[in-house]
Formats: structure tokens, sequence, C-alpha cells
């Protein structure tokens, strides 16, 4: 149905802006063990 296709393109879309968080917390985690390491 309509509705069940929009469900799934809202769930894909918050999955990929979730993968951006997920990212961007590891890039700063490396960020912050490089800066304790220098």
């Amino acid at each position: 149905t309509f509705e069940l296709e929009n469900k799934k393109e809202t769930l894909l879309k918050e999955r990929r802006d979730l993968n951006d968080l997920e990212n961007a917390l590891s890039y700063q985690q490396q960020q912050l063990a490089r800066e304790v390491n220098a």
C-alpha cells in the first residue's frame, strides 16, 4: 500500500541519518583518542 511505501521510505531515510551520526561520532572519538595520545 501507499502508506507502507511511505513508512519504508521514512525508515530508510532515518537509517541513513543514523548512519551519518554514527560516522560523525566515531570520527570524533578518533580525534579525541589522538588528542589524548598526543
